[in-house]
């Protein structure tokens, strides 16, 4: 492992624009916030990761939370507390905490990065094949085995960081220091600032899927659009931006108030949880807006809209066996059905849950999931999910064939009277037919019909030759 500190950034093709001047925020009020509780008990820090789990500290405990389970996974009975966490590509997560930087990947270890770090790291965040790491003496970098140290115009680049946003075609991780916001990017001509705004030091900075970059000031917000700074004032005080780069919208959080934004509107959320806060933590949006409150009552899932999350698979992951998959709603009553369909064919479900068959999509293609939840009161929300198929290997006849043969055809085809099935020869040499009746729905014969998986295992055995 390497460790280069010191990178001083120069500006590379970019101008410093003036401050702008602060307006009064176009302010408007929701009514009640759509909030469902995840957690029960005191909790004081949370973190939401890939595949919509959460890190958090109940009742002085280190926990995972998993919408597909009720009981939280504990990883460590006492502490320490929770300040950021991120998904891992291989699965893991990387989780920040004031006794340093942790690794869960089957068992909680200590991550040997933090071992380069002068302290515990306060944020944490992947982008590809980048972990960036902001510590109270800065902000790094870990890549290809290295960790690299930033910094502009000689001051470290202490403030909390964003990423999500692209500047001039880069893609850049916002953050400041003393001199003023910048957004640092990878150049040609290594990391440099590609675009800033100086004098002003954002205390809290987040970025929506849109490219939105918000960062809170002493006199109010600032927000970044397609590379132009509008500036807005609010009626509260010690402002707090939290947004995921997945989802278009943020959070913006006051002594007294809660708003969500588009960045030209605010909608005032009202009757939050008492006592609720925001965990020491920017990672607390998850992957579809939803924003998590603490409080001594438990952890809280606070949505703007009505929205459905589907869950049990990473987005982007591959599937290489059948995997369950359902959809979480919030708000979690109410709800009058869930259906779902992969690339427009339409999926069994039941209780909000449909299982995924690699055998069905025997390609290299990217599949995209819908899931629709339909409220009592008639509205919607669709949550997405996009998979791929790993290599599920060639369906074989003691593995695959024989028993969909028994459980499905075995009544019919394994005496005298009928069509003999009860052997792989026979099944090769009527494939052609077994095919054209299961998929025409004739076969089999008083039953309910084979699914598309299996129908797909028998043309995957067919290709692969009949092994």
């Amino acid at each position: 492992m390497r460790v280069f500190h010191g990178i001083l950034l120069s500006l590379v093709g970019c101008r410093t624009p003036s401050l702008p001047d602060y307006q009064p925020a176009d302010t408007r009020f929701s009514g009640p916030a759509l909030a469902d509780t995840v957690a029960v008990g005191i909790t004081t820090g949370a973190a939401s990761v890939d595949g919509f789990q959460i890190v958090a500290n109940v009742d002085g405990a280190l926990v995972v939370l998993d919408p597909r389970s009720s009981t939280p996974r504990t990883l460590r009975a006492v502490g320490p507390q929770v300040w950021g966490a991120t998904s891992l590509a291989d699965g893991s997560t990387l989780i920040a905490t004031d006794s340093g930087l942790l690794l869960d990947d089957t068992y909680l270890q200590p991550s040997p990065v933090q071992a380069l770090l002068p302290s515990p790291a306060l944020q944490v965040a992947r982008r590809g094949g980048a972990i960036w790491i902001r510590a109270a003496e800065g902000l790094s970098v870990w890549r290809g085995g290295a960790l690299t140290s930033l910094d502009w115009d000689g001051e470290a680049l202490t403030a909390p960081f964003a990423l999500g946003a692209v500047e001039s075609g880069v893609d850049v991780v916002w953050t400041a220091n003393a001199r003023g916001l910048v957004a640092v990017g990878e150049t040609s001509e290594g990391w440099a600032p590609v675009a800033t705004l100086d004098g002003v030091t954002g205390s809290s900075i987040a970025v929506d899927g849109a490219g939105l970059m918000l960062a809170t000031t002493p006199d109010g917000l600032l927000v970044r659009r397609e590379g132009a700074w509008s500036a807005w004032s609010l009626p509260s005080s010690n402002l707090r931006v939290l947004a995921n780069p997945l989802r278009v919208g943020a959070w913006v959080a006051g002594d007294d108030a809660l708003w969500w934004t588009n960045g030209d509107y605010f909608v005032e959320m009202s009757a939050l949880p008492e006592d609720a806060r925001l965990p020491d933590d920017a990672r607390t949006v998850d992957a579809v807006g939803r924003l998590l409150l603490a409080s001594d009552g438990g952890l809280t899932i606070v949505a703007e809209r009505p929205t459905v999350a589907v869950v049990g698979l990473r987005n982007l992951a591959s599937i290489d066996g059948e995997t369950t998959v359902s959809a979480q709603t919030t708000p979690a009553d109410g709800v009058g059905s869930v259906t779902m369909e992969v690339d427009g064919a339409a999926l069994d479900v039941t209780d909000g849950a449909a299982t995924l068959d690699p055998f069905v999509f025997l390609d290299d293609d990217t599949h995209r999931l819908e899931a629709v939840a339909t409220w009592q009161d008639g509205v919607q929300a669709v949550g997405l999910l996009d998979f791929t198929v790993a290599s599920v290997g060639t369906a074989t006849w003691v593995d695959n064939v024989e028993p969909l043969f028994q459980a499905r055809c075995a009544k019919c085809h394994a005496g005298s009277t009928q069509t003999r099935l009860d052997s792989a020869e026979a099944w090769e040499t009527n494939v052609d037919r077994i095919l054209d009746d299961v998929t025409q729905r004739r076969m089999p014969l008083g039953g309910p019909a084979l699914t598309g998986g299996e129908i797909s295992v028998i043309r995957a055995w067919q290709e692969g030759g009949f092994p």
